[in-house]
């Protein structure tokens, strides 16, 4: 995800969906890859985040 969020460019958005542990720890790698996070919305199949590059 890290990856994906660095190459992208300013303003561009990444979608993923992840379980509530790894979501935990997501804050803290959206940030260290120079972006935000947009929304994170809990489903019953896991945590759906919305990154945007900063």
């Amino acid at each position: 995800m890290r990856a994906r969020l660095k190459n992208l460019a300013t303003g561009g958005q990444i979608q993923f969906i992840c379980d509530e542990p790894v979501a935990e720890k997501m804050d803290r790698v959206i940030i260290f890859a120079d972006g935000r996070m947009v929304s994170r919305v809990t489903t019953p199949a896991g945590v759906v985040i919305v990154a945007e590059k900063s």
